[in-house]
């Protein structure tokens, strides 16, 4: 069994005279150190590794080996390169790492009667932002309720592969980034978000961007929305009853759609509701305009900003129908 052990060694002659002498304390060990690697993750963009061991108890030394291959390579064939001989003094090892390679850490210890032991740990170096959203399309939603109305955004996905999230931000100026609105799950290749009950009269700026499993952002892309409203006022006078009607009418086209805001003075109820009923078809005219647009040989839905196949009959996400 390992352990400490001294020796005591009697001899008697013929007379019986007795004799004796003791050993050295001898050490018998025939286990390995039990060291452990640490400071090095699994997922890093550091420039350096800065390789550390726990349980340095009984070592003596230790040689540090290392693989390297391009992510997603096959590395079980390639040799184990020496990186040095060190001693506990030495730790931590700073360890320069190229981006978009895996690396393999393999540390040898030894302890003073020359057994050793090994642990190996991994790292990916990814210091690379995840390209862009491509085709941001903003449209207003073709409904208005108490100065309140739905922006539809559709964008196609990012091409990197390592994506984990899309965000979508939203503010009032043009140089900030704003506010975050919602986090999107990867996985599709074409995508939407309604942003609800957004206010009129203001205008609004949008920014997508892709996040990657390193929680690097992309460059944005970047689009507004004009949700301000065009006043118009008009005065007509009746000179026989000298009653004065004042009709304001705000009428804003934007994303296809209109928002129609009326004010009636004093007038006949025949010509009220005659002027009512040009505004209400003319704004009718403009909401019914365009039901999709094309964009890279895709049509997007202007009622709910989906996505999808021109070959298809309606939008599959609202159901509307292509004329």
């Amino acid at each position: 069994n390992d352990g400490y052990y001294q020796f005591k060694i009697v001899a008697q002659d013929l007379a019986g005279n007795k004799g004796f002498d003791v050993t050295n304390v001898i050490l018998v060990d025939t286990l390995g150190p039990n060291i452990t690697i640490s400071g090095v993750p699994n997922l890093t963009d550091a420039e350096n590794i800065m390789l550390n061991i726990e349980n340095l108890e009984d070592v003596t030394n230790f040689t540090i080996f290392y693989k390297l291959n391009k992510e997603g390579e096959n590395n079980a064939n390639l040799e184990w390169q020496e990186h040095g001989i060190y001693g506990p003094e030495n730790l931590p090892i700073g360890i320069p790492v190229q981006n978009e390679y895996e690396y393999q850490f393999r540390v040898m210890a030894f302890d003073s009667v020359g057994n050793y032991v090994e642990d190996i740990a991994n790292t990916l170096i990814d210091r690379d932002k995840p390209s862009k959203v491509r085709n941001l399309q903003l449209s207003q939603g073709k409904t208005i309720v108490n100065s309140t109305t739905d922006v539809l955004i559709s964008f196609v996905s990012s091409q990197s592969q390592d994506l984990v999230e899309y965000r979508i931000y939203r503010s009032e100026a043009a140089n900030s980034t704003g506010e975050l609105l919602v986090e999107i799950p990867s996985g599709e290749q074409y995508l939407s978000y309604k942003d609800s009950n957004v206010k009129m009269g203001k205008i609004y700026h949008y920014s997508v961007v892709a996040v990657d499993r390193m929680n690097f952002e992309s460059e944005q892309e970047k689009g507004f929305l004009d949700l301000t409203i065009e006043e118009k006022v008009e005065i007509k006078e009746d000179d026989e009853d000298s009653n004065l009607l004042v009709i304001l009418i705000g009428i804003g086209i934007i994303g296809g759609t209109a928002a129609v805001i009326t004010f009636i003075g004093r007038k006949s109820t025949e010509e009220i509701i005659q002027v009512m009923g040009e505004v209400s078809q003319n704004v009718e005219e403009n909401i019914n305009e365009e039901e999709f647009n094309e964009i890279d040989g895709e049509l997007v839905c202007n009622a709910c900003g989906s996505m999808f196949d021109p070959t298809e009959g309606s939008c599959p996400s609202c159901g509307t129908l292509k004329e």
